[in-house]
């Protein structure tokens, strides 16, 4: 298959690659901007300007974005110009095409920031940062533009989003995370290993996450469906081979098919907390991380005295240290009709951790 990729360049879009290329047999071609200095991990690359001169794409995957929360108002408009704006000109190039699938990379965030249940895919959007307004405001668009019913708006409830031939997949990833993943938890890892203090043993919150591994077989089963033949190539990053317990996940399906077009959240069987995650950096360090167990009402006094002082310590980043956002990725893993997904969330976890 050939398949175009926007934002392949970044960690997602480099691992993605290589499995789509050297594990899946498919031939990719990258979509990059004008003199981006970055690695290039596809064999063939374009620019934005050539999209039209390209022939033959059979599905198009849109990464590209900017991804990095900064809450001033001076970068609200950047978020749109490149979460919304580019994602419309990659989708309208979908439709003028003959390609058959199109896959949006959205973001859980343009759900909601938070939820103590697990939060489905009928849930009615309710995005807080600018982030995830403007990944949100993509997904609109997709949803008003769908192929062959131009124009007509479907409900945030969308289960299948065209009944045609034309496949359109719009994906919410949680927290992707993974062996060479620089950002949050690796600066928490090296805060741990420093010896300091982990503040919030108190609060047992727990979040959803997605390892790169799980990511990668996902696309590669919504692009290679196979009936009763058991994936054993899924990640190019760490393990190469489905382990024997995990089989019997991967070889129940009946019947070859597409999963039908539609929203899906993305994340990992199960949720952890973060008490447990520093648990878990304390077995890669070898010993027992320091805590520090602040009661609750000096965490929320300090959050609040921060956003009035407009600090870097707020009920913003309060909320994504000490919130709960667990997530349901029940209607993917129905979809691909399997009941698990080949790495444990602790597994996963346990991977990138050591890696650092």
């Amino acid at each position: 298959m050939k398949i175009l990729i926007t934002g392949h360049t970044g960690y997602i879009g480099r691992s993605l690659t290589t499995h789509l290329t050297g594990i899946c047999g498919h031939t990719v071609i990258g979509v990059s901007r004008k003199g981006t200095s970055k690695p290039n991990p596809a064999p063939e690359s374009i620019t934005w300007d050539e999209l039209d001169s390209v022939q033959g794409i059979e599905c198009i995957i849109h990464l590209a974005g900017m991804a990095i929360e900064e809450h001033g108002r001076s970068h609200e408009h950047d978020y749109f110009r490149i979460n919304t704006e580019l994602t419309q000109t990659i989708y309208d190039f979908f439709l003028r095409s003959a390609a058959h699938s199109f896959i949006f990379f959205s973001s859980i965030k343009a759900a909601a920031e938070v939820s103590d249940i697990p939060l489905t895919e009928e849930e009615t959007p309710h995005p807080v940062s600018a982030y995830g307004r403007s990944k949100q405001q993509a997904e609109q668009y997709i949803l008003s533009h769908l192929p062959g019913d131009p124009g007509r708006q479907r409900g945030p409830a969308l289960t299948n989003l065209t009944a045609g031939r034309r496949n359109v997949y719009i994906l919410r990833p949680c927290m992707v995370h993974g062996p060479g993943r620089h950002g949050n938890l690796k600066s928490l890892f090296n805060y741990i290993r420093k010896g300091f203090p982990w503040p919030f043993f108190n609060l047992d919150n727990h979040r959803s996450y997605l390892s790169m591994e799980n990511l990668n077989y996902i696309i590669g089963e919504f692009l290679n469906p196979k009936p009763d033949i058991p994936v054993r190539y899924f990640g190019p990053l760490t393990r190469r081979h489905v382990l024997p317990s995990h089989r019997h996940v991967l070889s129940s399906r009946r019947h070859a098919s597409h999963a039908p077009s539609g929203i899906y959240h993305l994340c990992d069987d199960d949720p952890l907390s973060a008490t447990h995650i520093i648990a878990m950096m304390g077995e890669v360090l070898g010993r027992k991380p320091a805590a520090l167990r602040l009661p609750a009402w000096f965490i929320h006094f300090a959050a609040v005295t921060g956003t009035a002082l407009h600090l870097p310590f707020n009920r913003m980043t309060v909320n994504k240290m000490t919130g709960n956002l667990i997530v349901s990725n029940s209607r993917i893993k129905s979809a691909l009709k399997i009941s698990a997904l080949p790495v444990t969330a602790e597994q996963g976890m346990h991977d990138t951790l050591a890696s650092f």
